[in-house]
């Protein structure tokens, strides 16, 4: 059958896949560009059609957004885990192929790339390809990145223009942080607290998507920049305040697991994405935004709360969103934060007012990301 096969997950990515679609049927044709909700007849057997397509096909397009690690099945195991799960299905077939088929991990939005570690055995090649981000701002020079990649493999074939009752689907509205996470347009869990001290207290939130439960990342080509050993571009004389947003973040970040981002958050002076922390329980990828001023702090704060449905009590504690204290003294608020958790994963969200910090990490545990909040932030010497 030949061209392009775009693997998703309907909650996660699927108006990215629908607007790829009728992006690259334009260039490509629509016979060489495969969707399921588009390309699968009624009363055809889906394992039949994957195996037939993924198993011809000239390229396949993996479609990565926050809740594509973590979701989880009716019966509580995470879903990539099985091997009749479709995505699974799908990316293992392609990478069994003793073939050069072209394999594009394609990360939507903050979503780190999952490392090996952290994908089932006969996913965990998919770790070596490099991938591509797209973002709502990027969208266009991302795109032809990708279609001129494509082309190398796939012949093109030029369409029409599309009748405009049948323009691509909008992008969903860019949601007002994040994700986290995850996570700015998706949205993000958070999930932490504090235990094991008193005058501290947590409260728990959960973003309307899941936490990416990818580890580290790997090398990516996207529109954000590569951090230097000082947080900011060798090639670029960092903003003062982008330095001072990378000294300010927890211990176990090194400059490559960190990216600016342009433009910075709703408010902000700057914003990265981090991938993995080298610290123990730390979380697998977060977001971090430095603030002029305390009132546009405790604002976007209260806007990440806002977005989140289900909010639930931290270890050891009720209240959510609710106030910290530092654990020697506990008479000095030291900022805000909220926790959360549903069976996509764990996240937390939290405020430092000594810095003018907004953070948002994501974890698998609730209680070891909370530990290592608890290490990192609450009872950190030198805070």
């Amino acid at each position: 059958m030949g061209g392009i096969f775009i693997c998703y997950r309907r909650g996660d990515t699927g108006p990215y896949a629908g607007r790829l679609r009728d992006a690259l049927s334009q260039h490509f044709g629509t016979e060489q560009v495969f969707r399921d909700i588009d390309s699968v007849d009624l009363g055809e057997r889906f394992p039949r059609v994957i195996e037939r397509e993924v198993g011809s096909c000239d390229a396949l397009l993996a479609l990565i957004g926050p809740m594509w690690m973590s979701i989880k099945d009716d019966a509580g195991g995470r879903r990539l885990d099985d091997p009749n799960d479709y995505v699974h299905l799908e990316i293992a077939t392609v990478l069994r192929r003793e073939d050069d088929v072209l394999v594009i991990p394609v990360l939507v939005g903050p979503t780190s790339m999952p490392a090996a570690a952290y994908l089932p055995g006969p996913l965990a090649s998919l770790a070596e390809c490099n991938a591509l981000r797209i973002t709502d701002e990027n969208w266009d020079d991302q795109l032809k990145r990708l279609t001129g990649r494509l082309a190398k493999v796939v012949e093109p074939r030029v369409m029409a223009p599309l009748p405009s009752h049948h323009a691509p689907t909008p992008p969903p509205p860019e949601r007002s942080r994040h994700q986290v996470a995850a996570m700015a347009m998706w949205g993000t869990i958070a999930a932490a607290g504090i235990s094991g001290i008193s005058a501290i207290v947590v409260g728990v939130l959960n973003h309307g998507d899941d936490a990416s439960s990818s580890g580290p990342t790997t090398t990516t080509t996207e529109t954000t920049t590569t951090l230097g050993a000082t947080g900011w571009p060798t090639d670029v004389t960092p903003q003062p305040s982008a330095s001072k947003l990378m000294a300010l973040l927890p211990a176990g970040y090194d400059g490559a697991a960190c990216e600016a981002v342009h433009p910075p958050a709703t408010g902000a002076l700057a914003t990265v994405d981090c991938g993995t922390v080298s610290t123990p329980g730390g979380p697998a990828n977060a977001r971090y935004s430095l603030f002029a001023d305390q009132q546009t702090l405790d604002s976007q704060f209260d806007v990440a709360v806002k977005d989140n449905s289900l909010l639930l009590g931290c270890p050891n504690s009720g209240d959510s969103p609710t106030t910290w204290h530092y654990s020697e003294t506990p008479d000095r608020v030291g900022g805000r934060i909220a926790c959360g958790a549903d069976n996509l994963g764990a996240a937390l969200v939290w405020t430092k007012n000594s810095d003018l910090l907004l953070a948002d990490a994501h974890g698998l545990s609730m209680d070891d990301l909370h530990r290592w909040w608890l290490e990192t932030t609450a009872d950190a010497p030198g805070r």
